[in-house]
C-alpha cells in the first residue's frame, strides 16, 4: 500500500487550483486534500474501489498530468488505455494514428466500440460537424424494437435520412425514407420535389466501372428459381431488373441503355436465354396495354427507330383468339387500285429515325389509308428530349402515319386466290371450246370428204364421151389438217401423193372463191408444206389438194390476228 500510495500522492500534485499551500490528512481508508481547513478533494479506498474525487461544490477542475505519456493500467501490468504527449490517445497501444487509435482483435461479442442508448426504443446516435457550423451528419441506430440503422444530414433546420437499413427484414432505402415497398431489399427514393423546374438529368443509380480487358459488370441481378423437384406452379415470379418510371408531362423511360464508345462491338442492350428444361424462356418480354383503340394514342410493347433484323417472327393468329371468322371480301380491285411509289426519305429525320437513304419503293400512308384504312395508325416519334426541347429545340415528337406493311399479306393472298380463280375458270372455257373446235374439225373433215366424192362423181358425169376416161386412182392420195390451227403466223399441212400421178398442187381459196395462191408439189408419197401467214388477212380459207386436174380433198383452216 505504501508504493500505491506514493504513486497517487505523485500524481494528486498536479491538482489546481492551489493558491497557498495544501495539506494532506492521511486517514485509515483515505487520503483528504486540504486548505484553510477545507477538504477539496480525497483518494478513497472503500474496500473494493480505489478512487480519486473532486469534493462535490467545488469548482476547481481535478488535473492529471505528466510531461510525457500518462498510462492507465488494470488487472496487471497490462496497458489498456495511453494519454499521448502529443494529445492523442491510445486505447489497447501505446500509439495512435488518429487523435483516438483502437487496438484490439475484435469479435462479435467484444467490438472495438460500442455504444449503447439508454433510453429504450430511441437511437444511438454519433454526430459529426465542423467547428462554428449547424451542419452536421449522424449515424443512428437502434436495435431492441424496429431495428434501424439510419444516416442522416441536417442543415439546421431539417435532418433528412440519405440511407436506411431495416435490420429485422434486411431491407435497404437510399433517399427519403416517406415510402417504401415491403417487398424491395434495396429501395432508391430520388426525392426532387425541391427542383421541379430543373430540366437536368439525374441519376438514381449510377455504375462506372473502371477501364479493364476483362468482362466487368455496372449491374449484376440474379434471381434463382425453384429449386429441383419443386412444384413450379406453385412458384412466384422471378425477376433481375424491373423498372418502373411514372410521372405526368414528362417523357418517361423504365431502362435506359446506351454503348457507342470504342471500336469493339457495342450492345445497347443485350439479352441470352436457356431454354434448358422445357420452360417458356424468354429473352426480352415486353408487354403494352391500352392506347390500342381507335381513339386513344398508340402504345408501342417495342419501338425501334431504325433496321430491325430477325431469323424468324410470329404473330398471334390462333383460333381461340379471334371472333367474327368468315371468308374475306375480295381484295384484289382494291390492290389494282393501290399506287405503288418511289422515293427517298428526307435528310432531316434520317439520324433521329435511322431511315435508310438509299431509293425505296412503297406506298404513302394517305393512299393507302383510303383503301385499306386498317393498315394504317397515327404515329409519334421522338425526335428530342425534355433537355434539347427547353434548349431550343422546337419538336418533342415527330407526329405522321404509319403503314403496316406485314397486314398487306393477307389481302395479296387473296389477291392470289381470286386470280387462281379467274385463271381455272378461263382454263375450262377454253377445254370446252378446243372440244367444240376438235368436233367441228372432225365434222367438216367428214363433209369434206363427202363433197370431194361428189365432186369426182359430177367430173366423171361430165366428161366427153368420145374421149376415154383416163382413170387415175386415189385411194392412195391424203390430205390432212393444217396445224396448229387456228393460227397467227405459220402452220403446216401434211399430204400424201401417189406415186402415179402427173401432177399435183395445193390451191388457197378465200370464202368468195377466189384463188389467192397455187403451190406446186413436185415430190410423192408423205411430205409437208410450211405455210407463212404473211400474205394473207385474217379470217377463214380452204385449201385444196389437186392430182391431174381433179381435186382430191378441200379442208378449212383460220388464219387470226
Amino acid at each position: 500500500m505504501k508504493q500505491l500510495h506514493l504513486s497517487w500522492l505523485s500524481l494528486l500534485l498536479a491538482y489546481v487550483p492551489l493558491a497557498a499551500q495544501t495539506n494532506t490528512q492521511l486517514l485509515s481508508d483515505r487520503i483528504n486534500f486540504r486548505k484553510n481547513a477545507l477538504t477539496l478533494g480525497l483518494l478513497e479506498w472503500d474496500g473494493t474501489h480505489l478512487g480519486l474525487y473532486n469534493v462535490s461544490g467545488k469548482t476547481g477542475n481535478l488535473i492529471l498530468g505528466s510531461d510525457n505519456d500518462v498510462i492507465f493500467r488494470s488487472g496487471g501490468p497490462n496497458e489498456h488505455l495511453r494519454v499521448i504527449s502529443n494529445g492523442r490517445i491510445g486505447i489497447g497501444a501505446p500509439s495512435a494514428g488518429g487523435k483516438v487509435g483502437i487496438f484490439h482483435h475484435a469479435t462479435a461479442s467484444v467490438p472495438h466500440l460500442e455504444i449503447q442508448e439508454a433510453q429504450s426504443g430511441d437511437y444511438a446516435r454519433i454526430q459529426f460537424n465542423n467547428n462554428n457550423s449547424v451542419n452536421y451528419w449522424q449515424i443512428a441506430a437502434k436495435a431492441d424494437t424496429d431495428p434501424f440503422f439510419n444516416l442522416s444530414f441536417s442543415d439546421g433546420n431539417l435532418s433528412d435520412d440519405i440511407l436506411r437499413i431495416n435490420g429485422t427484414d434486411k431491407q435497404v432505402i437510399i433517399g427519403t425514407t416517406s415510402f417504401f415497398n415491403v417487398n424491395a431489399k434495396l429501395q432508391v427514393n430520388n426525392d426532387d420535389s425541391g427542383d421541379e423546374n430543373s430540366t437536368g438529368t439525374t441519376y438514381d443509380i449510377y455504375t462506372r466501372p473502371t477501364h479493364s480487358i476483362w468482362t466487368r459488370y455496372g449491374m449484376y441481378a440474379y434471381v434463382s428459381g425453384a429449386a429441383e423437384g419443386v412444384d413450379i406452379a406453385t412458384q412466384g415470379q422471378k425477376i433481375g431488373l424491373s423498372a418502373n418510371a411514372r410521372s405526368s408531362g414528362s417523357v418517361k423511360t423504365g431502362v435506359y441503355a446506351y454503348a457507342g464508345v470504342g471500336t469493339g462491338t457495342n450492345y445497347g442492350v443485350q439479352a441470352i436465354v436457356n431454354g434448358v428444361g422445357g420452360a417458356e424462356s424468354y429473352a426480352v418480354y415486353a408487354q403494352a396495354s391500352g392506347g390500342n383503340s381507335t381513339s386513344s394514342p398508340p402504345v408501342w410493347a417495342g419501338y425501334f427507330a431504325g433496321d430491325v433484323f430477325t431469323t424468324g417472327s410470329y404473330l398471334p393468329s390462333d383460333q381461340k383468339l379471334k371472333s367474327g371468322i368468315r371468308k374475306a371480301d375480295s381484295s384484289l380491285d382494291r390492290l389494282r387500285q393501290l399506287p405503288v411509289r418511289s422515293y427517298r426519305y428526307q435528310n432531316k429525320y434520317q439520324q433521329k429515325m435511322g431511315l435508310d437513304q438509299r431509293p425505296q419503293t412503297g406506298f404513302l400512308a394517305h393512299e393507302m389509308g383510303s383503301i385499306f384504312p386498317e393498315l394504317t395508325r397515327e404515329v409519334a416519334q421522338p425526335l428530342n428530349t425534355a433537355e434539347e426541347v427547353a434548349a431550343g429545340q422546337k419538336e418533342a415528337f415527330l407526329r405522321f402515319t404509319g403503314v403496316n406493311y406485314v397486314g398487306l399479306i393477307p389481302h395479296l393472298t387473296r389477291a392470289v386466290q381470286e386470280q387462281q380463280e379467274q385463271i381455272e375458270t378461263q382454263e375450262t372455257r377454253l377445254s370446252d371450246q378446243q372440244t367444240q373446235i376438235d368436233e367441228l374439225q372432225l365434222t367438216n373433215k367428214a363433209l369434206l370428204e363427202r363433197l370431194a366424192r361428189l365432186e369426182a362423181r359430177l367430173d366423171q358425169e361430165h366428161q366427153p364421151t368420145q374421149e376415154p376416161i383416163k382413170v387415175i386412182p386415189l385411194s392412195g392420195g391424203v390430205l390432212e389438217q393444217n396445224a396448229p390451227n387456228p393460227f397467227s403466223k405459220k402452220t403446216r399441212i401434211s399430204y400424201v401423193i401417189p406415186e402415179q400421178v402427173q401432177e399435183a398442187q395445193l390451191q388457197i381459196i378465200d370464202t368468195q372463191g377466189r384463188l389467192l395462191k397455187t403451190i406446186p408439189i413436185e415430190s410423192r408419197g408423205r411430205g409437208e408444206i410450211e405455210l407463212q401467214g404473211n400474205f394473207l388477212n385474217a379470217g377463214q380459207y380452204t385449201y385444196n389438194l389437186v392430182l391431174d386436174g381433179r381435186t382430191l380433198a378441200t379442208r378449212k383452216m383460220v388464219l387470226t390476228n
